[in-house]
C-alpha cells in the first residue's frame, strides 16, 4: 500500500454482489466487508469470499471485532485479504509483528480519543464536523483519512472543493431494490466528477 492515502476511494461495507461489481467497475481503490455478526451490514465470510472471486479490485478488506483481530490476520493472510478494519481501540498485546495492514472506522469524535491510533494506516470517518477536519489538516492526520460522502448532512460539492487533494473518500452502496438491480444515480454523479478529475 502507498504511504499516502490522498485521493483514494474506499467503498463499503459491501453487502451484495451488485454493489461489489459496480464499485469494481468504477475503479475504486478498495472495498471491504463487515464480518461482525452483530452488525446490520454483516455478511458471512463465505459470501464475502464468493463475491471476492467475481470482482477485480486493487485492495479488499474485512471489518472485524477487536477480539477477533489475531485470528482475522491469519485468515487475511491465507485468503489474500489486503487489510483489516476495527471500530474499537487496539486490544492489549504486541502488534508490532502484525503482517496485515490495519485501518480504523468511526466518527471524528471517536478518532480524537482513540488509543493506539499510531498503529493504524488509515481512518474511515463515518461522521465528522468541519472543525475536526481543519484541525487534522494542521496536524497532518487528514491525509490518512477516508471521509464518508454518504452522510445526509454532507454537502458534497463544498467538501470536495475544499479537500480535494488533501484527503481520501469513503462511499457505500445499499440495499438492492430487487435481486441484482438497484439505482446508482447518486453514486454516478459523485464518481463521474472524480473520474473527470482523474481520481479514478
Amino acid at each position: 500500500m502507498d504511504e499516502t492515502m490522498k485521493n483514494r476511494i474506499i467503498a463499503g461495507p459491501i453487502t451484495n454482489l451488485t454493489d461489489a461489481r459496480y464499485f469494481a467497475a468504477r475503479g475504486v481503490w478498495a472495498i471491504y466487508f463487515d464480518l461482525r455478526e452483530d452488525s446490520s451490514d454483516y455478511i458471512p465470510s463465505y459470501e464475502a469470499l464468493a463475491i471476492k472471486e467475481w470482482i477485480d479490485v486493487e485492495n479488499i478488506g474485512l471489518l472485524v471485532g477487536a477480539e477477533h483481530l489475531e485470528e482475522s490476520q491469519f485468515m487475511a493472510k491465507d485468503l489474500g485479504i489486503d487489510f483489516l478494519l476495527l471500530t474499537e481501540p487496539i486490544p492489549n498485546g504486541n502488534l508490532d509483528t502484525m503482517e496485515t495492514h490495519l485501518f480504523w472506522q468511526g466518527s471524528s469524535t471517536e478518532l480524537e480519543g482513540l488509543v493506539g491510533k499510531e498503529k493504524f494506516e488509515g481512518f474511515v470517518i463515518e461522521s465528522f464536523e468541519f472543525s475536526a477536519l481543519q484541525n487534522w489538516e494542521k496536524e497532518g492526520v487528514l491525509s490518512k483519512c477516508f471521509l464518508s460522502l454518504s452522510q445526509e448532512k454532507v454537502d458534497f460539492e463544498e467538501l470536495y472543493a475544499r479537500y480535494l487533494g488533501k484527503t481520501s473518500w469513503s462511499l457505500r452502496g445499499g440495499e438492492e431494490e430487487k435481486v441484482g438491480y438497484k439505482s446508482f444515480e447518486d453514486l454516478d454523479s459523485i464518481l463521474d466528477k472524480m473520474e473527470n478529475d482523474d481520481i479514478i
